[in-house]
């Protein structure tokens, strides 16, 4: 018998509250499918974000084609209207059962008004594309895979980011950097090597931070571009969650149509933070850090100055206190980034390995160590 026949027997509203949400089934005798419904729904989402995924109603149709193999729809979205429709394809195997999900040209204001229909940017937004991707789900283990993402058209209007042309920062005086400098070069190197060429955010870094967060079944690694870096310093705050990331995302892909590369490059460098003063009170702003770390300008750096500076902003807190113990730099980290600089003057391989040599000789770069007061 097929197991329509053995789920035949199911009452109407069969329901039960887990941790995943409040789950019912009930059985289409027309349609000869199975409905799975989940209220108050939480997606566990390790890939991206250490919260849960909150959805008002999660249903999904399951019918059976043959004896191992199921095909059906989802929709997700609110109690009065669902937002996105996904088809899918399974495979009952001994221990597990994987879904197939081929997503193609899903309008992205659609995902937004699903996952984050609260944030407070879509009374606001004009958003504009769709998007495509596979989607794989093995349960019971929730792993998700996904694949070949892509986007078309992703466009967004109406934050007002435009106001940021002229803005001051409030970390005190700007760097004014041209974009060929060392600095500019080594930040772009340690945050965000494809900075010049993606608009406001890297599907291939999103991509493999996700499988790396996965695999540790925890978030280790951000996959932000600076321009998104730089929406979350101005706009939408650190906070781990998929909402947050969400709304990084709109303000970075505005930015990088209103602003520029040049301007967003600026507003992240005079106001990203660079660790903390002996007293403990945040550091930001390059110039800041300049005068700080090294006694000079931004735009008077040596070339190995620069560098140490970029490194620092993967974590600037931990490395200014690591600093502030020993006097000595993370060297390992600091090579890593001298390495990948490009289009900086003077940045050929032999230039690029005079900056490694000059930090492994004084990996303390001739500071002493600031103790807090």
């Amino acid at each position: 018998p097929t197991y329509g026949q053995w789920l035949d027997w199911l009452p109407v509203n069969l329901s039960k509250q887990t941790s995943y949400g409040k789950l019912g089934l009930s059985w289409d005798h027309s349609t000869q499918s199975l409905l799975v419904l989940c209220n108050d729904c939480q997606i566990h989402w390790d890939g991206v974000a250490s919260a849960p995924l909150r959805i008002p109603v999660v249903r999904a149709f399951i019918h059976q084609d043959k004896p191992d193999f199921f095909s059906g729809t989802i929709s997700l979205g609110s109690r009065e209207q669902p937002h996105l429709y996904l088809g899918w394809e399974g495979e009952l195997q001994r221990d597990t059962f994987s879904i197939h999900i081929n997503a193609d040209e899903l309008p992205i204001s659609d995902i937004f008004y699903t996952l984050v229909p609260d944030i407070p940017e879509l009374k606001h937004a004009v958003i504009t594309g769709t998007i495509s991707l596979g989607a794989q789900v093995v349960l019971p283990s929730f792993e998700l895979k996904l694949s070949n993402p892509r986007t078309h058209d992703f466009t967004v209007s109406g934050l007002g980011t435009e106001r940021l042309i002229h803005s001051q920062s409030a970390c005190g005086k700007p760097s004014q950097l041209p974009m060929n400098h060392w600095l500019v070069r080594a930040v772009m190197s340690a945050e965000d090597q494809r900075f010049e060429e993606h608009p406001g955010y890297d599907l291939q870094e999103l991509m493999a931070a996700h499988d790396a967060n996965q695999l540790q079944g925890s978030v280790i690694r951000g996959g932000s571009t600076i321009t998104q870096q730089t929406a979350k310093l101005l706009f939408t705050g650190s906070e781990r969650s998929l909402t947050r990331k969400l709304r990084e995302l709109l303000y970075a892909v505005e930015m990088e149509q209103t602003l520029g590369k040049t301007r967003i490059m600026q507003l992240y460098l005079d106001n990203a933070p660079w660790g903390i003063y002996p007293d403990g009170k945040i550091l930001c702003g390059a110039e800041a850090a300049a005068q700080h770390y090294f006694g000079r300008t931004a735009a008077n750096l040596k070339r190995e100055q620069a560098v140490w500076l970029a490194a620092m902003l993967h974590s600037p807190v931990a490395e200014a206190r690591a600093w502030q113990r020993t006097g000595r730099i993370n060297l390992g980290r600091a090579v890593w980034v001298a390495e990948y600089v490009r289009n900086a003057p003077n940045s050929g391989p032999r230039a690029r390995q005079n900056v490694i040599n000059a930090l492994r000789r004084d990996p303390s770069l001739g500071m002493k160590p600031q103790t807090p007061n």
